[in-house]
């Protein structure tokens, strides 16, 4: 069977892939592009292919239900709902194991001043695999040349322990920790099974076998760091060509098996992160208790950390669950959330409501305010709440009170949420995705240590903006880099037109009026927006916000809005479905 090159790119005459079924799999590969060496395993209905004569054919349909809609029994589906398309693209292994320099077709006109590369990592494999974060880690970049309008896309997996297992095995997470297990799977002779599983793992790998750094990239030095909650789950990337240049092999005395996803970084480029232990460890002359340790890393030192003060555990015995640890010009705030690993679920491979997440309100808060430079740490009580991704923290100008705006939710429901059944399920069967929204959390510096934070009359959480108007779904939060750790005025993240099981819309938070702008397109599924700001500009969202948009269609794009109208101004589209990923950076060209 033969056929002419797919319309990959605006430019069909740059390359002429020649394409082959395999048999009894409904996929096609295409070979190496003679210009960019792409290698792709592309589903037949992702490549628009030409008939022999020249003719476009017709545009692949998605196979229709048999079953005839009954009038006032079914409605159609909602708009706003992801669709069947852009589910299927997101939720099952990626189509496309590796490109090298594929040219997107842009659609609208860049501004010339953007130059450089948009990362993105995420799960791409999900074979065996219960929740999205159980995937496979995935690196995407789009290189982008605003003055010649044009968009480069490359892929790679991340050479990872966890992502060797899966090539030797074909399932995901067989051997490696699983943040959620399947609840039809919880008899003695599963438990036995995956404990057996785990114990042979790790005297096979080590800590190495929960490695999957599948949540966060970002630059530090000259290279691409690929992050997630442990410790071994640290890599190296080259930024050019995507290679995995290694684990990261900490080479200093702090100690611990966890860490933050994605840390913060102070105004000086030094990242600030923590490190936490599940059990008692011996430090060479004492047993010490599980605690968190607050650490930085200098600019161009991957492997070396330098503690800056350790705070207890809200509960010994139990490790709480610190998704990230947001940072002013003089603080680091450590808040402990009502929410524990459950060591037991994460051995015996156990369904908890909450993945592997106990959730214990009646605990409340423990807040920590850790003075960068090690000289003092206060500790507070709050109110139980789940803050999920922090915006930013700043102090007020006469320096007593330590602001924190954040992601805010009731409980971990929305990490539950986002288990594959739940992520691909259509509008008759699909869960909402769950609430959460803005709040600014203000700590008084000056108050007693170990005082409560709130009251009766005076609440610890302020409302900036209208939580109706960004579909009580704020979440993913970014702002420009350049106000970070001071006192910004716009926040960007996702949201949600609803009903929907996804972030189906984009967001711009105005903190000071309490304004919001909102994107969206019927059918589609954003990620997290990552602002970049224009050069030399003097207003604080002059410039574009990033996102990754997973079309209608089932195509992934590249979508570039105006950072102070929040208007489209351009989009780069791939002729396949990538994963959106859960955190990317943007890196200016030299």
């Amino acid at each position: 069977m033969s056929f002419r090159a797919p319309r990959l790119v605006s430019d069909p005459a740059a390359f002429r892939p020649t394409l082959t079924v395999r048999p009894a799999v409904p996929l096609r590969r295409l070979a190496c592009y003679p210009r960019h060496r792409a290698y792709l395993t592309i589903r037949a209905s992702a490549v628009e292919a030409q008939k022999p004569n020249g003719a476009p054919a017709p545009p692949t349909q998605l196979p229709k239900s048999n079953i005839l809609p009954i009038p006032g029994l079914i409605e159609p589906d909602p708009p706003s709902w992801p669709s069947e398309a852009a589910r299927r693209s997101l939720y099952q292994s990626s189509l496309v194991d590796r490109v090298d320099g594929l040219y997107a077709k842009v659609v609208g006109r860049m501004p010339d001043w953007i130059k450089g590369s948009f990362y993105r990592n995420g799960p791409g494999k999900f074979e065996g695999a219960h929740a999205v974060f159980d995937g496979c880690a995935m690196v995407v970049r789009f290189n982008i040349s605003g003055a010649e309008n044009q968009v480069v896309v490359s892929q790679r997996f991340l050479e990872t322990t966890y992502y060797q297992h899966y090539k030797a095995t074909g399932k995901c997470g067989q051997i490696s920790w699983r943040l959620a297990h399947d609840p039809g799977q919880c008899g003695s002779l599963h438990q036995l099974r995956y404990a057996g599983g785990l114990m042979k793992g790790a005297l096979k790998h080590g800590v190495s076998m929960g490695d999957n750094a599948l949540i966060s990239i970002f630059a530090q030095g000259d290279k691409l760091v690929a992050h997630t909650e442990t410790s071994a789950g640290t890599y190296l990337v080259d930024p050019d060509t995507l290679e995995t240049l290694g684990r990261v092999q900490y080479k200093d005395k702090v100690h611990g098996m966890v860490k933050t996803a994605h840390p913060f970084f102070t105004r000086d480029g030094d990242i600030v992160n923590l490190a936490a232990d599940f059990t008692p460890w011996w430090d060479g002359q004492y047993m010490r208790v599980p605690e968190i340790t607050v650490c930085r890393q200098k600019p161009g030192s991957q492997d070396v950390r330098e503690k800056i003060a350790s705070v207890p555990y809200q509960r010994a015995s139990r490790p709480t669950w610190v998704h990230q640890v947001p940072l002013s010009e003089s603080w680091a705030v450590v808040i402990q959330n009502p929410a524990y690993y459950n060591v037991k679920a994460m051995v015996l491979g156990t369904p908890t409501k909450y993945m592997v997440f106990d959730w214990q309100p009646e605990d409340g808060t423990l807040i920590h305010a850790v003075r960068l430079d090690g000289s003092q740490v206060k500790s507070f009580r709050a109110p139980p709440f789940l803050a999920t991704h922090y915006v930013n923290a700043f102090e007020s100008e006469d320096g007593r009170f330590l602001h924190v705006d954040a992601a805010v939710t009731d409980d971990p429901s929305l990490m539950s949420h986002w288990t594959l059944a739940n992520a691909r399920a259509g509008p008759r069967l699909g869960k909402q995705i769950p609430n959460s929204v803005l709040r600014r959390i203000t700590i008084d510096l000056e108050a007693p240590d170990g005082s409560y934070l709130g009251s009766p009359t005076l609440s610890l959480f302020q409302q900036l903006v209208p939580d109706e108007l960004h579909g009580r779904s704020f979440e993913l939060p970014s702002i420009n880099p350049q106000y970070a750790s001071r006192r910004h005025r716009f926040a960007y993240g996702t949201c949600a037109v609803r009903p929907t099981n996804a972030w189906n819309a984009l967001c711009k938070l105005d903190t000071v009026t309490g304004d919001v702008k909102t994107w969206h397109e019927p059918g589609a599924v954003c990620w997290e927006p990552v602002f970049v700001p224009r050069p030399g500009a003097q207003a604080e969202d002059s410039g574009l916000a990033l996102s990754t948009l997973m079309q209608a269609d089932g195509r992934t794009a590249l979508l570039m809005l105006d950072g102070s109208t929040f208007k489209e101004v351009a989009r780069a589209v791939m002729p396949y479905g990538a994963p959106n990923g859960f955190h990317g950076c943007f890196v200016p060209a030299a």
